[in-house]
């Protein structure tokens, strides 16, 4: 018996050997198909050194205590088993290094914004070359920017270099921000690393601020500043409107487009497509610009209407003699409607819009109101407008512009200057400065015209301090003017213009400053803007660069001459709050 047992302790020990042999640590065979750290296969590789190791010791002390060679058997092919999953882990192809980087934020502070982002390497491997980028949210001013580990440098956009992390490494990044937009503000932060990232839903996160409202308008007091005309009324001016000269600019203005040519200018061009590209454009913009309180009707006879006399006979170009252009325009209209009157009833409109063929002729666009009484008079109706447009020049800003004169506004552009001086008075922030331009209309026309109420202004009188919250001139509802009184004849305004409407095409947002005289006649500095800085070099408002105040970097936030002080104090990206001091 004893020798038996001996005897299969012997070949259990061969056998053991055999299987070393066969699977040992010298040949772990070809490298797998699967990719791994050069640490997880430092970690697999040792796990089956160990394993082989004892191996032999196990085997020998099982089989001593089961005889059964079933058993045996059925031991062995589990070490074998066991032993082909250590080898193919060890065999694995080390490739480029994983690391799996998670980046978090959070936002505190009211005026004073701080943001806290947090880096975390989940493993399995280090992170090389991790960097932190924040394109800071429009609203904030950076103060500050620091980290744990690593650096951070300065700008719209702040990148921290955090250089290499071991798995388990936490890194903090802190960016300290000056709030100048109140509401919600949110940051969205990246981070990025040179290693392998198995999960990049969490290379990303955002953080909103608490909301901090602009303080809300005052309830008053109201005002309603007129400046009054001394001496002979002009034909166009900033002040109070005389209705006997000029058609209202609220309610319905009910206005008829003819298409005219000429016996030596005759014209077969489609019209549908000239109204298309003209008229609903002038339409909404007088909605939107009176906020719904002037409604533009347009109506049109489709067909060309050939007048009696050539183009030249009518003599409609402008020589600075304005008795005889609204003599011989008002000829003109009367020969339109004698056309156009077996097709039309009159009776519905006050204006109309004559699109001209083109010919050296006729004017290039003019708008003509005619005094209460010397209008033209059809189907018991007098026409008290005219707005004529030769073409190609039917386009909308042109409307817009020679409509205006209608109820009385001026050129505001300098008649004796080439036009882009001419223009520098107020460039592309208003209508009636630039043709080129559907800004909405500055808000002391808008006063002028009755589409603001005294409810929505606020004076200052004498020297003193008033601080605002204005809502822009694009939008209805809110305070719009401050208003300072300068003398009988002038003022000087501060507003808010933003870019956000529909068919605004003003070049900047902000607190725009300017001043108007109701003295100056047409085709002069009726109103002047006093920009935020001189910079003759730009163009991005066409002749008045950089005229609004703003907070942020690169903006100015204040204006100062000997009669005023405006500081802008606060905003949400649209209203702005407005310190106003008068000397």
């Amino acid at each position: 018996m004893r020798r038996g047992v001996l005897g299969l302790g012997v070949v259990a020990a061969c056998a053991a050997a055999v299987l070393v042999t066969a699977f040992g640590t010298s040949s772990i065979g070809a490298a797998s198909t699967r990719t791994c750290s050069a640490a997880e296969r430092a970690k697999h590789v040792k796990a089956l050194t160990a394993f082989t190791r004892e191996l032999v010791a196990k085997r020998r002390a099982f089989f001593r205590a089961h005889p059964d060679a079933a058993a045996r058997r059925v031991f062995v092919a589990r070490q074998q088993a066991r032993l082909g999953a250590l080898k193919r882990a060890a065999s694995c192809r080390v490739g480029p290094e994983r690391a799996d980087v998670a980046v978090s934020m959070s936002a505190s502070g009211g005026a004073e914004l701080v943001f806290r982002i947090v880096v975390l390497n989940r493993g399995p491997g280090r992170a090389i070359a991790v960097s932190v980028n924040d394109p800071l949210p429009h609203g904030v001013e950076l103060v500050s920017a620091t980290s744990t580990s690593g650096s951070c440098s300065r700008g719209a956009t702040v990148t921290c270099s955090l250089k290499s992390l071991a798995p388990g490494t936490k890194v903090t990044v802190t960016i300290s921000t000056h709030r100048y937009l109140a509401g919600v503000i949110e940051n969205a932060v990246s981070v990025d690393a040179a290693t392998s990232d198995p999960r990049s839903a969490n290379n990303a996160a955002t953080a909103r601020s608490t909301d901090v409202p602009l303080p809300a308008a005052s309830s008053g007091p109201a005002c309603a500043p007129e400046l009054s005309f001394p001496g002979p009324r002009a034909y166009f001016h900033l002040g109070p409107t005389n209705y006997a000269l000029y058609q209202q600019a609220t309610g319905r203005l009910g206005m008829l487009l003819l298409f005219v040519d000429f016996p030596d200018a005759p014209s077969s061009a489609p019209t549908g497509p000239i109204f298309t590209a003209a008229v609903p454009a002038l339409t909404q913009w007088y909605a939107e610009a009176s906020y719904g309180r002037l409604t533009v009707a347009v109506d049109q006879v489709t067909n060309w209407l050939r007048l009696p006399k050539s183009a030249l006979a009518y003599d409609l170009h402008y020589r600075g003699d304005y008795p005889g252009i609204v003599a011989r325009h008002r000829a003109f209209l009367a020969d339109a409607v004698a056309a156009a009157d077996p097709l039309v009833d009159f009776s519905r409109y006050s204006t109309v819009l004559i699109v001209a063929a083109p010919h050296p002729g006729t004017s290039a666009r003019m708008g003509v109101p005619f005094a209460a009484g010397s209008g033209v008079v059809a189907d018991g109706n007098e026409l008290r407008g005219l707005v004529v447009a030769a073409l190609p020049l039917a386009n909308p800003p042109d409307l817009v512009h020679e409509t205006g004169h209608l109820f009385g506004l001026p050129d505001i552009y300098d008649f004796s200057l080439p036009f882009a001086e001419g223009t520098r008075n107020l460039g592309r922030w208003e209508p009636m400065s630039n043709t080129g331009s559907l800004a909405h209309f500055l808000g002391w026309v808008k006063w002028k015209l009755g589409w603001l109420d005294a409810a929505q202004l606020r004076c200052l009188d004498a020297a003193a301090t008033l601080e605002e919250t204005i809502s822009p001139i694009e939008t209805p509802g809110g305070v719009k003017l401050v208003v300072l009184p300068t003398s009988g004849t002038t003022a000087t305004i501060v507003e808010v213009h933003t870019l956000r409407s529909v068919r605004n095409q003003v070049c900047d947002s902000g607190v725009i400053v300017y001043s108007v005289d109701v003295r100056a006649p047409s085709g002069t500095a009726a109103a002047r803007i006093r920009p935020a800085r001189d910079d003759p070099a730009s163009t991005e408002c066409g002749a008045i660069p950089r005229a609004a105040l703003d907070l942020g970097p690169g903006e100015v936030a204040s204006y100062e001459d000997g009669e005023l002080k405006v500081d802008v104090v606060g905003s949400d990206g649209r209203s702005y709050r407005v310190r106003v001091t008068r000397k």
